[in-house]
């Protein structure tokens, strides 16, 4: 698989002011004469192209999402009750980071799904739950608010003095692992391989041929073939 990325590095919609990313085992082949024809002039390969995804997945810290309905009218609320659903969502997010092998040190942070009486549809908000995983005593009045703020700023209007509905709590247990050191190593530019022709821009030409692993921060010259486990520049 592979993946051809534009970011911008700087202001405007010039193509010489943006990055052209290579990612996927396949992404660098093509990548430098994709560049070309798009009039930019630099293209990122990343350290490990072939991979990046499941890398990113192994850097991504563990997350588990866990939801229930209960529909209430926030005003009939009794802080007992809610307390009772907190308890048992939260027990599940922690078994859950549990059994990811992450007892120790996961955080669980808590929400709610509110909506105007009537409405079909909902907007999740921050319940306010402290870190012994009690319901702290104004967290519905501050969900209202919250509602109330994040209404206004999807449709544009609120409906003062209409009651409203809490439908659905929801729990996120997320473990943040240690940080995995990635990066290029800073060693001097080995010898080259070898050479070969090869077709570019319409011609032969005598390319280089270089491991990525032997190459530091020094700038090569081109033509050239660069070559690691999982793909070819």
């Amino acid at each position: 698989a592979s993946a051809l990325r534009v970011i911008s590095v700087a202001r405007g919609n010039d193509p010489r002011r943006m990055t052209l990313v290579a990612l996927g085992g396949a992404g660098p082949m093509p990548g430098c004469s994709l560049a070309e024809q798009l009039d930019m002039t630099s293209v990122l390969v990343p350290l490990y192209p072939g991979v990046t995804a499941a890398l990113g997945l192994l850097l991504t810290d563990v997350r588990h999402d866990l939801g229930r309905s209960w529909v209430r009218g926030t005003d009939r609320i009794e802080p007992a009750a809610l307390q009772e659903q907190v308890d048992e969502l939260g027990a599940r997010g922690r078994a859950l980071l549990e059994q990811s092998g992450h007892a120790d040190g996961g955080v669980l942070e808590y929400a709610a799904d509110l909506r105007y009486s009537g409405q079909a549809y909902s907007l999740t908000v921050p319940l306010a739950v402290d870190v012994d995983g009690r319901v702290v005593d104004h967290a519905v009045r501050d969900a209202e608010t919250a509602f109330v703020a994040a209404h206004r700023a999807a449709y544009d209007y609120v409906l003062d003095g209409t009651p409203m509905e809490l439908v659905a709590l929801r729990v996120v247990a997320t473990a943040v692992d240690a940080p995995i050191d990635v990066h290029a190593p800073d060693l001097p530019l080995s010898e080259p391989m070898g050479r070969r022709r090869v077709w570019m821009q319409g011609r032969w030409h005598e390319a280089l041929i270089l491991d990525r692993t032997g190459i530091g921060e020094e700038p090569v010259a081109g033509p050239a073939l660069i070559e690691q486990e999982d793909t070819t520049t």
